[in-house]
Parts: C-alpha cells; structure tokens; sequence
C-alpha cells in the first residue's frame, strides 16, 4: 500500500503545479484585456455627472445645457495647479492632483461665466490638454479653448478663434517645467503687458482622429531650460481614481465618451441663482438690487449740489421782492419810520434810487397817503428831483392842497408851459392867485 499511496501524493503535486500557472494566466490576462480596450471601450457621459458633483456645481446652461463649474479660488484658472508633461503621441500633458483633473483638463472646453467664474463644458474626446499657445523668447503662455459649438461638445473639432485675452497665463520658458506652475503663473488680465510681448502659435492639432499637442517644440524648450525633456509612455486605466502621476510614470483614464442622449443630465443640476449661493457668489438680485442701489447713491450724490443750488435759487427768487424792497427801505427806515408809509408823487423814481437820496429827501407822512404806482421802466431820477420838500407843500388849511400824492413840482422843473392867469391874477408857484389889489 505503501508504493501506491506515494503515487497519488506525486499525482496529487503534479495536478496541483499543472493548475498554478492556469490559475495566475487566468487573473493576469483580464487585467491586460481592460487595459488594452480601456483606450477604445466607451463610457456613458453620466460618469462626469457622478464623479464631479462632490467638487464643485452642476448647473443648467441655456447655450451648453449643463456645465461643470469648480469650487475654486476667485484667481483660479484651468490649467495653472500642475505641471506639463510630455507624452508619447500626444504631446504635451498637463498633470494636476486636483481631484477633477482627470475630466476638466482633458475633455471638454472651458469658459469664464461672468456671475459663476470658470466653467467646464463636457465633451467626449480625449487630450493631453485642450490648449491654445503663445510664445515669445521671454514667456510662454496657454489658455483653454473655448466651445466651438452649442451644447457638448461631441467632436474633435478645434475652434481656430485665439483665446480672449484674459483667458491666458504665461510663465517664462525656464520655468515651463516647474512642479507647481502657480507658484510663479502670470495672470493675463492682470498683467496684459505680457500678452502684448508674445505671438499667437495656436492650438492644439488633429491627427487621424487624435488630439496632438505639440505646437510648443520639446527642443526649444530643452535649450531654454537647458533641461532633458523626458518622453513618457503613459499607461492606460479604466478608473478615474486611478489616473495619477507618480515620477515618470503616468496612468491615464482616457476612454472616448459615448455621445449623450437628449434627456441625459446631472441628478443635482442648479439653475444659476441657486449655483451663485453654492459658490459663494452673490445671487443676480442682489447684484442688481447692489447696482441699482449704487447708481442710485451715485445719482443721489451728484444731484445734491444741483438741489442746493437749486433751492437756493428759488428762495432767493421769492424773497427778491421782499429783498429789494428791503434792500431801499433799509437805509430809509433810519429817517422814516416806515417806507409802505411814504407816498411819491406820480413822478417819483422807483425804489432803485441811491438810499442816500430818499433818506435826504423824503420825510414820514401820513399813512392815509395812497400807495406806491408801479415802478416806472425808464431810468430812476434822483428822488430828490422829483418829491418835492416839505417847504414848498401848501398849508393843509388852503382848500386848493392836494394830497402828496399830487404834489405840485417846482416851476423850473415843470416840463409843461402853463397858460397866462386871468386879470386880477398872478402866478404863484405855478397857480393862478387873486393879486393882492384885487383881493382889497
């Protein structure tokens, strides 16, 4: 029994080294498989939608339909928290640890919203980086490519109209293989001078239906940064966790995405005013209402010194009357106790006349005296022309005086030629008398 019992045992280790290399093939060659079709197998546009939620905002767009939009800094840029890397037939790569990186660099375009800051259109193929370049012997700069089209952008097609010029940053060539590129990143709409001292390159290209980025050459750059560019042969996975850099390795998620259907969206989708309050925005009506408000402040503020003015003026036209009358009666009110008092002939000059002369030549009457005509328009006489003194007014007990307001001018100045007196009668201070013969 002894024999035979050795014969299974050697039977039973032969099976058993026979089934170990089946075995290890067995799990090995799954792995290969995914690897190889990860590059060419599709992916429903729905893993953007699940996996960028947790990093930023979803939200309804009425030209792209649903954007991706960052919770980021207020100075964030795509493309500035990495680094480039140079991979084999794709050109240039740029490598971020940001947790969105695998997606928003390198799918898609982008787009500065002026309320939600940057934003991400999705779209479904695949590149080192969707770039646009500029490039002088002092800086070179990148900015993302806009969308080309309404809704996502499901083609390779580059849109050939350069950048605004806020969308670029720059670095200078000795610093374009920085680890951490904001570290020393120039910002175009803060320093646009630098904008102005580089040439436009272009974009990204085509090439057999693959996106190349390789406008901006390894050799220049290996003579400005006297540095070996290294070429990596990426690795490719089929999990976004999974894309990652680690030295001179690189693994890469990059399956084409399949074309999304017309109802497919984020669960969470925001409409604008609700993404602003998520991002720390402040929401459109308050920023009108803030507007508003402002320009209000603003309109209030230039206004005031009109009103002022305005107000001024129009005190000062309803108490001109009051300020003229004023004004003439001041200096009179010193010797006459009252102005509405004086009664002027029908030849009396109006209020205009030098203070100094009425308060000479006018003294109180009675209040019974009728008022004062209407100013006359030709040129004020001097008052003491035209009133004539108290000495020459008739004594109140002759039946012939007539009120002030008639009081007769002197002869001299009587501009009328007054008709002979009768026999019997001279002329006394422009008045027909009985002579004193006649009169015994």
């Amino acid at each position: 029994m002894q024999p035979i019992s050795k014969l299974l045992v050697a039977g039973l280790t032969t099976a058993a080294l026979s089934i170990g290399p089946i075995g290890f093939a067995g799990l090995t060659s799954p792995l290969a498989i995914t690897a190889a079709q990860a590059a060419t197998a599709t992916v429903d546009i729905n893993i953007f939608f699940d996996q960028l939620s947790p990093h930023g905002v979803w939200v309804k767009h009425p030209k792209y339909h649903y954007v991706f939009c960052p919770k980021v800094d207020a100075d964030w840029r795509p493309y500035t928290h990495g680094h480039w890397i140079y991979l084999k037939d794709w050109g240039w790569y740029f490598a971020s640890s940001e947790p969105f990186a695998w997606a928003v660099y390198h799918y898609g375009r982008w787009f500065a919203d002026a309320r939600l800051g940057w934003c991400w259109v999705p779209g479904n193929a695949w590149a080192g980086a969707w770039v646009a370049w500029r490039r002088s012997n002092d800086y070179i700069g990148w900015a993302p490519l806009e969308p080309d089209q309404d809704g996502f952008q499901v083609n390779v097609s580059i849109n050939k109209t350069e950048p605004p010029k806020h969308d670029w940053v720059f670095v200078p060539p000795k610093q374009f293989l920085q680890a951490q590129l904001n570290v020393n990143i120039i910002l175009g709409d803060k320093q646009p001078d630098v904008f102005d001292k580089t040439q436009y390159a272009g974009p990204v290209i085509v090439q057999n239906n693959k996106v190349i980025n390789n406008i901006i050459e390894v050799n220049f750059i290996q003579q400005v940064t006297n540095t070996t560019v290294v070429v990596v042969n990426p690795t490719i996975v089929d999990k976004p966790q999974s894309a990652d850099v680690s030295g001179n390795t690189v693994a890469v998620f990059a399956p084409p995405i399949a074309p999304p259907k017309q109802d497919e969206a984020p669960k969470d989708a925001k409409d604008p005013d609700q993404a602003a309050q998520d991002l720390g925005k402040p929401p459109a009506s308050a920023s009108a209402s803030g507007e508003v408000s402002a320009s209000a402040s603003a309109s209030a503020s230039a206004s005031a010194p009109v009103s002022e003015a305005s107000s001024a003026l129009s005190s000062a036209a309803s108490s001109a009357p009051a300020s003229s009358s004023a004004a003439s009666s001041a200096p009179a009110s010193s010797s006459v106790e009252a102005s509405s008092s004086v009664a002027p002939s029908s030849s009396v000059a109006p209020s205009s006349a030098p203070p100094s002369s009425v308060s000479s030549s006018i003294e109180p009457v009675s209040s019974s005296v009728a008022p004062p005509p209407a100013p006359s328009s030709e040129p004020p006489a001097p008052a003491s022309s035209s009133v004539a003194p108290s000495s020459s007014v008739l004594p109140s007990s002759s039946s012939s005086v007539e009120p002030a307001s008639s009081v007769a001018p002197a002869p001299a100045e009587s501009s009328k030629k007054l008709p002979p007196c009768p026999d019997g009668y001279i002329l006394v201070k422009g008045e027909c008398v009985l002579a004193p013969s006649s009169a015994q």
